[in-house]
Formats: C-alpha cells, sequence, structure tokens
C-alpha cells in the first residue's frame, strides 16, 4: 500500500449554506486502476497531469473550483511525482478557510498570503 501524504487541508469559507472540512492527500502510485465515478459528487472522472487540468479549466473545457485550482497550481510547481512528493513531504500543511471579500467591482474568494499557495483570490460566481 503505498503512503498517503497530507498535501493540504481546506474548511469552507463560513458564509457557505454547506461546509465541508476536506484533507487533501498526495501518493505517487503509479496504476492501472480505472478512476469511477460516484455518480453524485463526481459526475465524471479521468487522469490528467496538474498542467493539463488547469489548460482545461481556463479554457473552460472543464469546471474547476477554486479549492481545486489551488492544489493543481501548487502540484503543477513540480517537475514529476516524485519531485511533489517530496516537496509535500517538506511543507507544513496549514489549514486554509477561504474569506468572502465584497469589493466595489464584486465578491472575490481569497486565501491568506502564508497558506503557501501566493496570493490567491477569485471572483466568485455569480446566482446560478
Amino acid at each position: 500500500v503505498p503512503a498517503l501524504h497530507p498535501f493540504a487541508h481546506w474548511i469552507t469559507a463560513e458564509p457557505s449554506p454547506k461546509r465541508y472540512d476536506t484533507h487533501f492527500r498526495l501518493s505517487g502510485l503509479t496504476t492501472d486502476l480505472v478512476a469511477v465515478s460516484d455518480g453524485g459528487e463526481t459526475v465524471s472522472v479521468e487522469w490528467l497531469r496538474p498542467r493539463q487540468a488547469l489548460e482545461l479549466g481556463a479554457s473552460r473545457q472543464r469546471n474547476l473550483l477554486f479549492p481545486t485550482r489551488m492544489q493543481l497550481e501548487l502540484l503543477a510547481r513540480s517537475a514529476s511525482v516524485e519531485a511533489a512528493v517530496v516537496e509535500t513531504r517538506r511543507r507544513q500543511v496549514v489549514t486554509v478557510t477561504p474569506k468572502v471579500d465584497r469589493r466595489p467591482e464584486g465578491t472575490f474568494i481569497t486565501i491568506p498570503p502564508d497558506a503557501g499557495y501566493g496570493i490567491a483570490e477569485e471572483r466568485a460566481p455569480g446566482p446560478r
């Protein structure tokens, strides 16, 4: 069984109607396993490299939620799975609870710069 390394810990922003306390883990596993959707929270699955997933999100071919995009950006800094595991072992996991920041130009989701992601914010999606 491969090791699962603590990678990130996020708690949903306070005003959210549903709150989640999520621990992300990283494993250097190579596999022939097939990813399967649960049909509820996850409606489709595929194996992608972090940069490829970010490109698909930027082109709107995939919907990347803010926390997912932040994890992918962090992973994309590493040149390989092995390098990502080494870097993950080195850094301290900081609990991230995004804040909702209302400004004249719109509502933004922000995280603190000391969380290890750099300066990160995103315009909050409008009502659906």
